[in-house]
């Protein structure tokens, strides 16, 4: 009797251990698919992020190329002095001249890319040709703007040829059409707007590329006075305001092409908002020679009257215009009557 009931417990126990075995394994088996099922979870939100990362980041990518793609050049709106098609920024990609020397107009080779040229919604300048509207100035001319619109380019050049000593033409290259310029053979393409302005005495080509639609984009924060010497007076454009007096000069971002009849030096100048004279010409800006790193310009208006301009000079921060210029060299200023009546006290330094 006693040894059945030994037998009959270790039957019982064998069984309780079994069973307790088997449940062990259930639960591995199902801690080990919930796993799986969690991994594989993961790895399906894991795939929707990086493709969801994939679609917005060409989405970016497709946004950034829509802004960057430039207008075509408006020849028709260009006759009617209106550049606003080829407002951005710009740089001169190619150069060619003729020496004069008996071996013709030279091969184009490739151009300073620090030389800019100047556009904004009614004027285009590089320094020793203007077109404002209509009209089309250098230093010996003032005349109307003459079209000659071939379907493909525009030819501007001034009214009365004959009457100038040094001519100049400036042609409108739209994007998509050949300019035929190359360097080494190759050709310049045909992906940006184009302007090539020629100048007589001696043959002279400068062929600028359109680089940005954002006329902000590059605008200087700094004074650039190599730039105002050219005639391009966006580093200049702002407010300045003197501490002593508390009286403020603001430059625009507007030219004035010198009237035909003034007999003042300067092709042109930046507008402020000072004082019309009695013709109703505007107060200007108008560079001048620079010397140890600053300029001698003037300020005043065009008009042909003694005294009509007062020098000013304008000076980068980091350069002083004397050893006694006491007016804060770490700052861009605007020192008026340069420097005759003290430096500090005379000193307008840009608020915006």
């Amino acid at each position: 009797m006693k040894h059945k009931t030994q037998k009959m417990l270790g039957m019982i126990v064998a069984t309780v251990a079994v069973m307790s075995l088997s449940a062990c394994g259930a639960q591995n088996q199902q801690a080990t698919s919930s796993s799986k099922q969690s991994s594989s979870s993961q790895s399906s939100s894991s795939s929707a992020k990086g493709s969801a990362s994939h679609e917005v980041s060409s989405q970016k990518q497709s946004e950034q190329k829509k802004v960057t793609a430039s207008p075509v050049a408006n020849l028709d709106q260009i006759k009617q002095g209106n550049f606003s098609s080829l407002q951005g920024q710009w740089q001169l990609v190619a150069s060619s001249v003729n020496h004069e020397d008996g071996n013709g107009q030279q091969a184009y080779e490739r151009g300073d890319s620090s030389m800019k040229l100047y556009v904004n919604q009614n004027t285009i300048s590089d320094g020793s040709v203007v077109l404002q509207g209509k009209t089309i100035a250098s230093d010996t001319a003032n005349q109307p703007a003459a079209y000659k619109d071939d379907g493909k380019t525009l030819n501007v050049s001034f009214s009365n040829q004959d009457a100038v000593a040094i001519n100049h033409n400036i042609i409108f290259i739209p994007r998509g059409v050949d300019s035929g310029v190359k360097i080494d053979g190759k050709s310049i393409g045909t992906k940006q707007n184009l302007i090539q302005i020629w100048q007589s005495g001696p043959s002279h080509y400068s062929v600028y590329a359109q680089t940005s639609t954002d006329s902000q984009a590059a605008v200087p924060t700094k004074l650039n006075v190599r730039d105002i010497k050219m005639n391009n007076f966006s580093s200049l454009v702002g407010t300045w305001k003197n501490s002593t007096n508390g009286k403020a000069i603001t430059v625009t971002n507007q030219i004035q092409v010198k009237p035909a009849n003034s007999h003042y030096d300067g092709l042109m100048g930046a507008i402020t908002d000072g004082p019309k004279d009695s013709d109703g010409d505007p107060e200007i800006i108008r560079g001048g020679n620079i010397q140890d790193g600053w300029m001698v310009a003037a300020i005043g208006n065009f008009a042909n009257l003694p005294g009509a301009f007062d020098p000013i000079a304008i000076v980068p921060a980091g350069v002083k215009m004397a050893a006694d210029d006491n007016s804060d060299s770490t700052k861009d200023r605007l020192i008026v009557n340069a420097g005759q009546d003290g430096y500090a006290k005379a000193a307008y330094y840009r608020v915006k």
